[in-house]
């Protein structure tokens, strides 16, 4: 029997709390995409700046187009660099793992383009191009407060172009040098997150996963499922045989002819290996929405099958409609006392209602309430279960709100 899916989101979201995923696909695609031309344009920057400086010294140009190539080229790493973050969060956290070749292509390329770079930046202080004192690059990105109070990490975009500007040649070929530093260090850790990602961790990302998928996108299609169904089953009078055929063939056809259907058959009871073998098939989106959409199907199944089940087991008595046993004979007794010197109708089902109200009692059927009560307490069947409706509010004041917030504290 699967848990009602509400209980799961919250114990995940209590589980999970501040860690879970931020972006559905569509946003985590922008975010990819985003770091991806930022990439490209970097490796086009990059290529061009030796090109630009060699000619700048070659035809004994100004010193201070330099800077300015260099204050462009900095602009173009640091936006780059901002965008990391969030790019390590979509490839880490979530189930799909597609092959990013144009991103290992320009990490290759940085590198290569880095250390040509880095072999000019020596060459234009060793010639000392600018006419200042050697500047140390530590010292430069402090006197400027670039990366005061982070750590020694490049802070977010915050009036950081403007900080630049202030700086002179000598300080921006440090930064240069720094940012150089900074994003290989960044990149080398990108390209190692598919080798060193800790197994122990993949039952959390299937989790999170899980969670995104119930929240972000089974809402829209839980109504529609039910719905669709129902029609299907017997003039829609769904029979737990007809959901058991339904959930048979859903689940056949999900292990018969896709590779991740059969991923989940032989795994779906170790969540870990579950999470590890998905993420070697690099899922694309319609592959993961494609996966979730199967498991929820079959696991929708499973609950309303159980509701099914529940709706008809044999309630005979008030007691069997107590939301907790350990209290139904105390809420029965209570009812039961409230009722005595009631006369009419409205006033009779009062304290069922308040109790209702209060979440201490299920709606109770008028077959239960005969059982315990009678025919000749209330005639009418319609009375009792328009007083019942949670649909209706017959009752209200401060003299009611007394009686549900008495029913309530036999919940505490």
């Amino acid at each position: 029997m699967a848990r009602p899916l509400k209980d799961i989101i919250a114990e995940l979201e209590a589980k999970y709390e501040g860690s879970e995923l931020k972006n559905d696909l569509m946003q985590r695609r922008l975010i990819i995409g985003s770091y991806q031309l930022h990439m490209e344009y970097l490796m086009m920057q990059m290529r061009n700046y030796e090109d630009d400086v060699k000619r700048t010294v070659e035809f004994n140009l100004s010193a201070s187009i330099i800077s300015r190539i260099t204050l462009n080229l900095l602009i173009v790493m640091v936006r780059t660099y901002n965008r990391i973050p969030a790019y390590r969060d979509s490839l880490e956290r979530y189930l799909l793992d597609e092959e990013y070749d144009e991103n290992y292509k320009n990490w290759e390329e940085f590198e290569k383009y880095g250390k040509e770079i880095e072999k000019l930046i020596f060459k234009l202080q060793e010639n000392n191009i600018f006419a200042i004192d050697e500047i140390d690059k530590d010292d430069a990105l402090q006197n400027r407060h670039i990366i005061k109070g982070f750590d020694g990490q490049v802070p977010p975009l915050v009036n950081f172009e403007q900080r630049l500007a202030y700086m002179n040649g000598g300080e921006l070929l440090s930064c240069l040098q720094y940012m150089i530093d900074i994003l290989r260090k960044e990149i080398s850790d990108l390209k190692m997150i598919g080798l060193l990602r800790n197994d122990d961790m993949m039952e959390e990302v299937y989790d999170l996963n899980y969670l995104l998928y119930a929240k972000k996108y089974w809402p829209e299609i839980q109504s529609t499922f039910r719905s669709h169904v129902s029609h299907q089953l017997l003039r829609n009078k769904v029979t737990i045989s007809g959901l058991e055929r339904l959930r048979y063939d859903v689940m056949h056809d999900f292990e018969l002819h896709q590779e991740t259907g059969r991923i989940w058959y032989n795994n779906s009871e170790d969540k870990k290996r579950l999470a590890i073998e998905l993420k070697r098939k690099e899922l694309n989106e319609d592959q993961w929405i494609d996966y979730f959409e199967n498991v929820f199907k079959i696991e929708e199944y499973d609950r309303w099958m159980y509701e099914l089940e529940e709706n008809n087991k044999p309630r005979k008595t008030i007691r069997d409609f107590v939301t907790r046993q350990d209290i139904a004979d105390i809420v029965f007794d209570k009812i039961k006392s409230l009722i005595q010197k009631a006369k009419k109708p409205k006033e009779i089902v009062k304290p069922f209602r308040a109790a209702y109200d209060a979440g201490v009692l299920e709606r109770p059927t008028w077959d239960a309430f005969i059982a315990d009560f009678g025919k000749d307490t209330i005639k009418s069947e319609t009375s009792f279960n328009n007083y019942t409706n949670p649909e209706q509010k017959p009752y209200s004041g401060p003299a009611y709100d007394v009686i549900v917030a008495d029913f309530k504290k036999l919940l505490e």
